[in-house]
């Protein structure tokens, strides 16, 4: 037989399962975003990036979009930067989901899907805040090499 001592990790322990979400937890979503290809050849293989949507209590929407495999698009030598493994890409903010799609999907005519990640709401925060950081100057640049991240 239980005795009510014994009773009171359990009633804590169940209340700490079932209490409603804090604001600060239910706010934050991650989706991602993913293009089709388009006609240009840097557009062939399609693309993705991660948008963060943040609900205020009030209920408005902001959308911010993170894009891995930004570069310098104007590097004179860029394809050779590119065909060395020696180029760096940055993450970048495209901005909402709004203009990712002006972009993207009526820009260049691609397709553009968005699927939430199935995510605790302290995970999606993590996840917003990572991002929040490496999206920094000092933080956003990356060595990308084609056949070792792509095959």
């Amino acid at each position: 037989m239980l005795s009510r001592l014994s009773l009171v990790p359990v009633v804590l322990a169940g209340g700490l399962c079932f209490a409603p979400p804090t604001q600060a937890e239910a706010k934050t979503s991650i989706y991602v975003l993913t293009m089709g290809s388009g006609d240009h050849l840097y557009h062939r293989a399609g693309h993705a990036a991660l948008e963060v949507e943040e609900v205020s209590e009030a209920g408005k929407k902001r959308s911010t979009v993170y894009n891995y495999g930004d570069a310098d698009w104007d590097d004179p030598d860029f394809v050779w930067k590119f065909f060395r493994g020696s180029l760096k890409f940055r993450l970048s903010i495209v901005g909402s989901l709004e203009q990712v799609l002006a972009i993207y999907g009526r820009g260049h005519d691609r397709d553009v899907w968005r699927q939430r990640l199935a995510l605790t709401p302290a995970v999606a925060q993590k996840v917003a805040a990572r991002l929040a950081r490496e999206v920094k100057p000092d933080k956003r640049e990356y060595p990308y090499h084609h056949i070792e991240r792509i095959c």
